[in-house]
């Protein structure tokens, strides 16, 4: 019923509140806390750069859940205590999409608010790629949503040229079958690791060419992504099963079971592909019924931990989103139980290491929980009450669940191109019916002269 949606919105925020609240007293401006000692984490990953982490990827889950106060509040002390200059490196793919699309999600909600905005400086904290042989697929494919949208506030073209321009090598080595692997020497444009999946390394690579394409109606976007998903569905994902296979020979098969692949359902429903998106989620969601969580390597003989991975829930958003189905709020409201029951802890929800001995934690919640599965889990609930905070049709989500506008006009939807450009234009027709989500934010959220000399942008 309406009064229990309304319920299990209070269970989120209170869940929200518990994490942020405990973060902000016992660890900012640090990056991260320890969920049950209530301290600060000490050990450096390569995501954290002094930068208040957990703070500003949570800021926009704040807004979602409408607590206003509390986002100024916190907006402000990030403002006042955070030093955009650490001399620390940072890996390009995690500080581009937690740190800048966490950043630039913020200017917007803060521009919807007529509040302050928030600092940006690109020349600090960038990986140092002279020490580094290789790169992942995705941290090329994975900026174009971020470095595409500055450009689009400024009005300086560079930053979309340049990632743009990434994205084409990435996609003119592909192999003979559609196909890229995971690692790159950067030296010389060769495959390091040449096996080909939708897990980890690879995962946001195709994602951001689907959204790129949706977010600024560029056609090459999704001529790519189209070919790779013919590829992909002929070699790697056979519903509902994944595989792992070598660019160059898809014939050499390993079963993928990485947790991180449960995002593919949600990334095939914007696509139009709903009825392969359906039969691969069901797997997904028979794990997580017998486990309680989609466990990491989970169909392994000995699957144990659970990282509060937010990629089922991004799946059963959308597949809420496109049915109203009530087995996807079913799903929500076990989350809340789950959760609460198993990754509870004094300052936080902890990783768990192993789900058959309880308790068994890591002490460690990394950030992406609070900026996309808490806000996953949230959203289905939200999006099931008649009167909604959120409307659909003019933004969509980065891979780290914070808000990226899309700047084609609905008018361009279904793009007018010659309709012999696809070989299934069903797909482009579908994908046009579904609608994404905004803050009616776009009337005024460029970025003015003043700002982009002095507050926002710096490179």
């Amino acid at each position: 019923t309406k009064r229990d949606l309304i319920f299990f919105k209070k269970v989120v925020a209170e869940m929200l509140n518990h994490a942020i609240d405990s973060y902000m007293n016992f660890a900012f401006p640090a990056d991260e806390i320890l969920p049950l000692q209530c301290k600060i984490k000490e050990r450096m990953d390569n995501w954290n750069g002094n930068y208040s982490l957990t703070l500003i990827d949570t800021l926009d889950t704040l807004a979602v859940m409408e607590k206003y106060k509390k986002y100024e509040k916190y907006s402000i002390l990030f403002l006042n205590n955070v030093y955009l200059k650490s001399d620390v490196n940072v890996s390009l793919f995690e500080a581009n999409i937690r740190m800048l699309g966490g950043l630039i999600s913020n200017h917007y909600i803060s521009k919807k608010l007529q509040k302050h905005k928030l600092v940006l400086n690109l020349k600090y904290g960038v990986m140092d790629v002279s020490n580094t042989s290789l790169i992942s697929i995705a941290h090329i494919g994975t900026l174009i949503l971020e470095f595409g949208t500055i450009s689009y506030l400024t009005g300086n073209d560079k930053y979309y040229n340049a990632v743009y321009k990434a994205t084409e090598i990435a996609w003119s080595i592909r192999s003979d079958y559609d196909l890229v692997g995971t690692d790159i020497k950067i030296t010389s444009n060769e495959w390091s690791n040449k096996y080909a999946t939708v897990s980890g390394n690879i995962d946001s690579y195709y994602e951001y060419l689907l959204k790129a394409y949706i977010t600024f109606n560029n056609v090459s976007f999704y001529k790519k992504f189209q070919t790779h998903y013919e590829a992909i569905i002929r070699y790697i994902n056979k519903p509902p099963n994944f595989y792992r296979v070598n660019m160059h020979g898809p014939e050499n098969i390993q079963d993928e079971y990485d947790a991180l692949v449960a995002f593919w359902p949600g990334l095939q429903v914007l696509y139009g592909d709903f009825m392969t998106a359906f039969k691969n989620f069901n797997q997904f969601e028979r794990v997580v019924k017998h486990y309680s969580f989609l466990l990491d390597n989970y169909l392994q003989k000995k699957p144990k931990s659970y990282l509060l991975r937010p990629e089922f829930y991004e799946s059963n958003f959308y597949l809420y989103e496109l049915t109203k189905n009530e087995k996807y709020i079913d799903n929500a409201i076990d989350a809340l139980y789950n959760l609460n029951m198993y990754a509870r802890g004094s300052c936080g929800f902890s990783s768990i290491s192993n789900v058959f001995i309880f308790p068994a934690y890591t002490d460690n919640m990394d950030s992406y929980f609070l900026a996309e599965t808490i806000k996953y889990i949230y959203l289905v609930f939200e999006n099931s009450l008649e009167t909604s905070v959120l409307q659909w049709d003019e933004f969509l989500f980065n891979t780290e669940a914070h808000f990226v506008p899309i700047y084609a006009p609905l008018s361009y939807c279904p793009i007018k191109i010659n309709t012999t450009s696809f070989k299934e234009n069903e797909h482009l027709r579908l994908q046009c019916k579904f609608h994404f989500l905004h803050l009616n934010w776009m009337g005024n959220i460029k970025v003015d002269s003043s700002e982009i000399s002095s507050a926002i942008i710096f490179w």
